[in-house]
């Protein structure tokens, strides 16, 4: 059974969000592991819209489920949240790595 890789949260300084640094990271990253062993598998869940939508016009991902979490409120804890925090659920995306390192490396 080959290993699997789980990545779910890249930040990116405001500054330069939106240029694709995170995008071309995680791709970098994914290729650099699977040329170390091409046998490891490479996963990413999030729930980021934006980052949805970069992997979704991406040739190295392909979306394998939608996770869709339905809120509720819980009680306890000690801090206040504003009406509306989370309230309809989260909706979250996992994808699969499918490029090989070359694709990406060279």
């Amino acid at each position: 059974m080959p290993w699997i890789y789980h990545s779910n949260r890249v930040v990116i300084h405001p500054d330069y969000q939106g240029l694709g640094l995170g995008q071309r990271l995680v791709d970098a990253c994914s290729a650099l592991m699977l040329r170390e062993n091409p046998t490891y598998k490479i996963m990413a869940k999030f729930s980021s819209v934006p980052m949805f939508k970069s992997r979704q016009g991406s040739k190295y991902w392909k979306l394998t489920k939608v996770h869709r979490k339905m809120g509720k409120e819980i009680p306890g804890g000690n801090m206040l949240r504003q009406s509306g925090f989370r309230d309809g659920g989260v909706t979250a995306f996992s994808f699969k790595f499918v490029a090989k390192a070359e694709d990406i490396l060279g």
